[in-house]
């Protein structure tokens, strides 16, 4: 499970997620600066690796990562996709 917390946004995290599952990203220099026309392929591309689990476990493990990493927090004040 990958986490991340930013403190601004308000989007649908589709551009995170099509990143995230891209078979090439964009190109960035050391200091990250992107390089215009330049892609590169990740040398590991995801993959799910437990057996394929239900809609209801995968409900259950969000639920219980929701209350773990949002546990101060009012419904309100967390997106979590």
């Amino acid at each position: 499970m990958m986490a991340r917390f930013f403190d601004y946004g308000d989007g649908s995290g589709a551009s995170a997620v099509e990143y995230l599952l891209a078979e090439e990203v964009a190109a960035y220099t050391e200091d990250r600066k992107r390089l215009p026309d330049q892609t590169f392929r990740p040398y590991v591309l995801p993959e799910l690796i437990a057996d394929d689990p239900a809609d209801s476990q995968q409900a259950a493990v969000m639920n219980d990562f929701e209350k773990a990493a949002c546990a101060d927090l009012e419904g309100d004040q967390a997106n979590i996709l």
